[in-house]
């Protein structure tokens, strides 16, 4: 008896054959064995799986017993594999039964019925609606969120969850930290104006190039300062800028280019970001993908602080690139692929900024070599290096520092 008084959170993975049905119904019985509430609980934690034999109503009734056997919970997180209708059926459920004591509220299912007031006290908000959402009795309160994730529909987003009588003008008073994940090619509804949402104290905005995205940008009231802008892509990368200005004429010439992943549009964003003299103080490429990258020569990259290549990158596009990035203090390689010398280029590269190199590579007899070649031709043009990482150190490695 002594865990239905000490425990204050409940996790639940479904990582046995069982469905989800036959699994919550499990669950509840085994806690009902030990008591019929409780209320020491204010975490619940459910990853999920679909279940195709079952009814949504025998999802509904399980998702309502839990606000019976679990009548604290403050923090709710819901996820799902695999998500079907019956999950939706599920979640939506388990968010309408406690949205009113809720103070985090995290669903990364696709919810299809969402009808609750929400308590006063909910600060952290991820949510996705269906385009087919019933939300007709639904009010969330802007003034109480400090953390807000939407994925899906900005527009959509806004007008089912925030009550009419705020409509005219929608301030997140409190809200710190945004995301933004919305359909690339969505159109924005002329009926909406992005001109009504006011996000005074905004810190942390993370959003995807998309249609919507340029509207939000422009209308929008924001602070002219954010610590931190992070634009996402599924197909290029991840650009992070921290401490950066971020006042009406930097989201206008932002929006022209933020309206879709089109790659030339992306690289033209990342020149203007990372080529504009004191647009932020501090910068980072994560690169996902190579296959579009432009020509090196077509790179203005002056400004960018910290380059990271995930996807295999050639010794010989390393070498090229590592003179263009004249500001850059650090690059990591993940994987380090060794052309032939001969493919080199015929200047010897020359960076005076470059302060950190992380070269990850499968080690071999042969990438030993070849790495001792690289490092011959590199390290003499790079004076302010301090830190040099490598998952192997060749045998030569000592004897050519020393000479160095």
């Amino acid at each position: 008896m002594g865990y239905k008084h000490s425990a204050t959170r409940l996790v639940l993975f479904m990582d046995h054959p069982l469905g989800l049905v036959p699994f919550i119904h499990k669950v509840q019985e085994l806690l009902c064995i030990v008591a019929p509430l409780w209320p020491a609980i204010v975490s619940l934690h459910a990853e999920l799986q679909s279940d195709s034999d079952a009814t949504g109503e025998a999802a509904a009734e399980l998702a309502s017993k839990f606000a019976t056997i679990l009548p604290s919970v403050t923090k709710l997180y819901v996820n799902a594999e695999v998500e079907d209708n019956l999950c939706k059926v599920f979640a939506s459920t388990l968010i309408n039964c406690y949205a009113p004591q809720l103070a985090h509220c995290e669903c990364y299912i696709m919810l299809d019925s969402v009808d609750a007031q929400f308590s006063t006290d909910l600060k952290n908000v991820v949510v996705r609606l269906d385009d087919e959402a019933e939300t007709s009795a639904t009010s969330m309160h802007p003034e109480s969120i400090t953390h807000f994730y939407i994925a899906g529909s900005i527009q959509r987003t806004v007008d089912h969850l925030f009550s009419a009588d705020t409509r005219d003008a929608i301030e997140f008073t409190n809200l710190e930290q945004l995301c933004i994940l919305s359909p690339v090619d969505e159109d924005s509804d002329n009926k909406f104006s992005f001109e009504q949402l006011a996000f005074p104290k905004l810190s942390v905005l993370r959003t995807n190039p998309s249609n919507q995205a340029k509207h939000f940008l422009n209308s929008a009231q924001f602070p002219d300062h954010l610590d931190k802008l992070e634009l996402l892509t599924l197909h290029i990368g991840t650009i992070a800028l921290y401490n950066i200005k971020f006042g009406t004429k930097q989201r206008e010439q932002l929006a022209t280019f933020i309206d879709d992943e089109e790659r030339v549009e992306f690289w033209s964003m990342a020149n203007y970001l990372f080529g504009t003299f004191e647009l932020c103080t501090y910068s980072v490429f994560t690169l996902g993908h190579l296959d579009d990258m432009p020509s090196i020569d077509n790179i203005a990259w002056d400004f960018l602080v910290k380059l990271e290549i995930i996807p295999t990158v050639e010794s010989s596009l390393l070498l090229e690139l590592i003179p263009r990035l004249r500001n850059t203090k650090e690059i990591v390689v993940h994987s380090l692929e060794f052309s032939m010398a001969g493919s080199w280029p015929q200047e010897k590269p020359s960076n005076g900024s470059l302060e950190i190199l992380r070269l990850n590579y499968t080690v071999t007899d042969m990438s030993n070599l070849c790495v001792m070649a690289l490092l011959v031709r590199l390290l003499p043009g790079l004076p302010s290096i301090e830190e040099l990482f490598m998952p192997a150190v060749p045998p030569e490695f000592y004897s050519f520092v020393d000479e160095y």
